[in-house]
């Protein structure tokens, strides 16, 4: 009895599910929206608070006061592609005020920011933490530059990856526009055109529509050599490079951020690369990607800003978003799994976010708390005190070009150093000639020479105090209630005095 007692006692279900433990990715994505949504309200509270300088106001001044032929021959002297332009150029032409520029960058962000979040098979951690990195949480959300749509044109690719060969028209389009973006990710874009044929080939996916769309990224990406990289333009600024080798370090450390210690970025990219080595592809990614930068900005450009660093981090964030793609590759040179590029390559990007966070808070509050440039608060001056109808003279010219855009249109400087008029910038010989180092006394002494029959109208705007010898024929009219985060815009506003 004992023995069919035994034989009726219930026996658990090998179907019975087992109960888990928490999972922590399930969790983790239920943070996305909030996530997102913070970011959204903290980058437009950014927008809100910035005050553009000379490089955003030279975008809408070029755009604002040409046509199309002006654009396109003014493009190789600016040194970005033309896209930046040609979205800018229909805020500009219809009239919308200037203060739009700053929400530009804004939206755009947010858009790729969306991309990331909810339409790319990126880590969960990843998506948590890129939001709150150097370049997405200020430097090109907040500040109206073309970098913007490098990060926007990359969640797009990522996103479209795993379809490329569905939508290949598409997937060409994004690329197109990421050439057109900026010059430094030139690299990046041709490895991506490079790896996209050899993937047709491979998985035997050459058809009319993959063919035309690689026409298309070939045309719409290389017609910069010609048009750009060979343009004398291009070599403008070569001379001023002293130290190849300072300016490539100075950017792999900047990639990582600006304040962190050599080796500590050396042993990032390091892991980085060797993390990535598990996926032959996307370890090609980084690499052409890269060294296409470090060349730029090591032989040919004297570029050492955040803002180009962060090119470098688009491209580590490019790399590790498709490497998924190739996990059963069989160009895998080393076939080691466990190293797979999602598991660790999100610890490494959560640590670059953790090193970032104190420039990136420090610089968001500082725009917020002060003026980043005093452009806004001079012109206002000047509308206030009704002093726009006179002659403004202006010197450094770069400089003082952050105010027109300010003033009503039609509005032009006259710039002392290149003894002309305008509204923007032109990087022409008189910039190669370092005409915009002459003092400010050079300025009066070229504008009265030129207008020595009128000296009363003249209003001389300087972002240098003027000395002892030129001070003593003039009335201080303005000056700059504080030094404003870019310094070289604190202006000083003079007219001679009246005897």
């Amino acid at each position: 009895m004992a023995q069919k007692k035994a034989n009726k006692t219930p026996q658990k279900s090998q179907n019975q599910p087992v109960r888990k433990g928490l999972d922590l990715d399930t969790i983790a994505s239920k943070l996305l929206w909030p996530v997102f949504i913070l970011y959204a309200l903290a980058v437009i509270f950014g927008a809100m608070h910035h005050e553009p300088w000379r490089d955003e106001a030279e975008t809408w001044l070029i755009v604002r006061d040409n046509n199309l032929v002006g654009l396109f021959g003014l493009i190789p002297v600016e040194e970005h592609p033309p896209l930046w332009f040609l979205v800018m150029m229909p805020i500009a032409k219809t009239g919308l005020p200037y203060s739009t520029i700053s929400y530009l960058p804004t939206v755009i962000m947010i858009g790729a920011v969306f991309i990331l979040l909810f339409k790319t098979k990126l880590p969960v951690l990843v998506k948590l933490v890129l939001p709150f990195s150097y370049i997405f949480f200020y430097e090109y959300s907040v500040i109206s530059r073309n970098y913007c749509l490098v990060i926007f044109f990359v969640a797009a690719i990522i996103s479209l990856y795993p379809k490329r060969f569905d939508k290949p028209l598409l997937f060409a389009l994004c690329v197109i526009g990421l050439f057109n973006s900026e010059g430094l990710v030139f690299g990046l874009c041709a490895a991506l055109l490079i790896l996209y044929v050899i993937d047709a080939i491979q998985y035997k996916n050459l058809n009319v529509n993959v063919i035309t769309a690689i026409l298309l990224m070939t045309i719409g990406g290389f017609y910069l050599i010609p048009y750009m990289a060979l343009n004398p333009a291009a070599s403008m600024y070569q001379e001023l490079i002293k130290n190849s080798w300072l300016q490539i370090s100075n950017a792999l450390i900047g990639a990582v951020d600006v304040n962190v210690n050599a080796l500590f970025a050396a042993l990032i990219w390091a892991v980085l690369i060797l993390v990535l080595s598990t996926r032959t592809k996307s370890l090609f990614i980084l690499l052409m990607g890269a060294a296409c930068v470090l060349y730029i900005m090591g032989y040919k450009y004297n570029l050492g800003f955040p803002r180009q660093f962060g090119i470098l981090f688009a491209i580590m964030i490019a790399a590790f978003g498709i490497s998924d793609q190739y996990n059963n590759d069989k160009l895998n040179i080393i076939k080691f799994n466990k190293w797979g590029p999602m598991k660790f390559g999100s610890w490494i990007f959560l640590l670059i976010v953790l090193l970032q966070v104190p420039s990136t808070y420090a610089s968001y509050k500082d725009d917020i708390d002060h003026d980043f440039s005093g452009a806004k608060e001079a012109a206002k001056f000047i509308m206030d005190s009704h002093l726009k109808n006179n002659i403004l003279v202006g010197q450094q010219a770069w400089a003082v070009s952050a105010i027109v855009p300010y003033l009503p249109k039609g509005t032009q400087i006259y710039y002392g150093e290149c003894e002309r008029f305008g509204t923007y910038y032109v990087y022409d010989s008189c910039f190669q000639k370092n005409m915009w180092r002459k003092l400010p006394e050079y300025g009066v002494d070229m504008a009265f020479n030129h207008f020595k029959d009128k000296p009363e109208s003249l209003v001389f705007i300087f972002n240098r105090p003027l000395g002892d010898r030129a001070i003593q024929y003039m009335d201080l009219l303005y000056q700059s209630p504080e030094q404003p985060i870019k310094k070289d815009e604190g202006f000083y506003i003079y007219r001679f005095k009246k005897h």
